[in-house]
């Protein structure tokens, strides 16, 4: 998978390092890797997780899941732990145990209609989709966390035969297409999934980025705004801030970067990156080294990182 597509599959979730062009090997040298899912979410709330060792000592780790409700934590010491789940104001924990290099962990958040009207909610087509759709389309979470995009093709198939209107699985297809590069076919399927359920944040932050890389950045400004609205995460705001930085707007672009900041988990290097661009721009050029040290610190090597110090350097 090259750039492009890695930065395709980023839009969704920060699923594994398998998917962003890095190994997962470290895990296996230096602890465990857990990939975790909170089910129930929807895509239309937030939540953070927790992780505290319940038997001996560590210091306790924290993520935030995407909007599929997925997490991870890497380099962990086997043990014992509390896993602690906080969607808005309602918490969940379980104890989980580690012990292989690669534990998996899912979490069931009860599905309710919040009584005042506020906090997360779920709209009434996906709530109808079968529970057999369901599980397909968490299997194919899954095989595109672990970067085996037919498989999860596959998967996103077997959920559409069993519902036709599955947005979030006609959205899950978009961008599997987008890491092929298939821009254009990704944009229609989109368009599909927005009709079938248009309040679904998730559809609106994958059109975005296809049309951001396609060009279209006024049309993926009006995308990503209508996806942070509807109540994405920090996916959203990184697209709008893309929208905002081509049409050299850096300004209001860094103060979106600064609002993914706050939500993205820290493996997010494209974010340094991004920052870092837009602070040059800006003619902040030793906030701009300190972004793109942060960014090279992830991702030594990355010859986009290398442009950018050159062109630092120049200055």
């Amino acid at each position: 998978m090259d750039r492009t597509s890695k930065h395709a599959v980023a839009i969704v979730a920060l699923l594994s390092a398998t998917v962003f062009g890095q190994t997962s090997s470290h895990a296996f040298d230096h602890g465990i890797e857990l990939l975790g899912t909170v089910n129930g979410m929807h895509g239309q709330a937030n939540c953070a997780v927790e992780l505290s060792r319940l038997r001996g000592f560590g210091a306790e780790q924290q993520a935030s899941c995407d909007m599929n409700g997925s997490f991870q934590f890497t380099r962990v010491p086997r043990g014992v732990y509390n896993l602690v789940v906080k969607v808005g104001a309602r918490e969940y924990t379980e104890e989980v145990s580690l012990v292989s290099p690669l534990e998996q962990v899912e979490i069931q958040i009860p599905t309710r209609k919040p009584a005042d009207g506020n906090g997360s909610t779920v709209s009434v087509a996906e709530m109808r989709m079968p529970a057999k759709a369901k599980d397909e389309l968490q299997k194919a979470n899954r095989a595109l966390a672990k970067g085996k995009l037919d498989q999860a093709d596959e998967y996103a198939q077997k959920a559409l035969a069993m519902a036709p209107q599955f947005a979030r699985a006609v959205t899950l297809r978009a961008v599997i297409l987008m890491a092929r590069k298939d821009f254009k076919s990704a944009l229609q399927l989109t368009d599909s999934a927005a009709q079938m359920d248009p309040m679904l944040a998730l559809t609106q932050v994958v059109r975005a980025s296809a049309l951001n890389s396609m060009g279209r950045a006024r049309e993926a400004q009006a995308a990503a705004e209508q996806g942070v609205r509807l109540g994405a995460s920090w996916q959203g705001h990184f697209e709008l801030a893309r929208a905002l930085m081509t049409q050299r707007q850096f300004k209001q672009a860094l103060g979106e970067i600064t609002k993914a900041m706050a939500m993205a988990p820290p493996q997010f290097a494209d974010l340094m990156l991004l920052r870092a661009s837009a602070l040059f721009n800006l003619k902040d050029v030793s906030g701009a080294r300190d972004a793109l040290a942060a960014f090279l610190k992830e991702r030594p090597g990355d010859p986009r990182g290398t442009r950018m110090m050159a062109a630092l350097n120049a200055r």
